[in-house]
């Protein structure tokens, strides 16, 4: 027997979301950042409109919120070693353990 999600938990989540953070400037970041803890992250532009940010932490509240994921499993601003050089950095990533 596998795990079906409930797919309306996802935009169930998104919305709790958007509600809790209809006026806000910050949002909890509710799983590490980069590999580290860190409190808040700002979710407006100085236009006071949504930033990227905001899609961000509102993907991963509705991924972690809705039942999709554990938070354990998710992680925002990644980095990984790419060569000898730069590294490849992605806004989220969902792994396969919690390690």
């Amino acid at each position: 027997m596998s795990f079906q999600p409930d797919p309306t938990a996802f935009t169930a989540a998104k919305n709790d979301f958007d509600k809790a953070h209809r006026n806000s400037k910050t949002a909890k970041c509710i799983v590490p950042v980069n590999g580290k803890d860190r409190d808040s992250a700002a979710i407006r532009d100085k236009h006071g409109k949504h930033s990227e940010q905001y899609y961000k932490w509102q993907f991963i509240h509705a991924l972690i919120n809705s039942g999709h994921y554990a938070r354990d499993f998710v992680g925002a601003e990644i980095q990984f070693p790419k060569g000898n050089s730069a590294v490849i950095r992605l806004d989220g990533a969902i792994f396969d353990s919690g390690d």
